[in-house]
């Protein structure tokens, strides 16, 4: 089964892990899984998927937000990020454990 996530995926979840083999697997902005020179095993969608559902945590509680509860206002910036975050942790822990299936883990 193939990977095929969009760019900016990539690089949210290069951004989001402090896994550095992870991180140097996938390539500065995740410019090598864009590609498709790598794949994500089970166990590294799953700590993936984990990273980028704790940067969404952050997002939520007004982190990143330029004013009080920015993220709770439909179509600023936070609150599409943090929605764009949502499918991705989705699309992660769905990899993890399609891959895992088939592969018996």
């Amino acid at each position: 089964m193939t990977q095929q996530f969009s760019k900016k995926d990539c690089a949210e979840i290069f951004y989001a892990t402090s896994d550095a083999r992870i991180a140097a697997k996938i390539g500065v902005e995740g410019t090598k899984l864009y590609a498709g020179l790598v794949k994500l095993t089970p166990a590294e969608a799953a700590l993936c998927y984990f990273a980028v559902n704790e940067k969404l945590e952050r997002i939520r509680n007004g982190e990143y937000d330029d004013f009080p509860e920015q993220v709770m206002r439909q179509g600023t910036v936070t609150e599409r990020w943090a929605t764009h975050l949502e499918k991705l942790a989705q699309e992660l822990m769905d990899l993890a454990q399609r891959k895992s299936e088939a592969e018996g883990e």
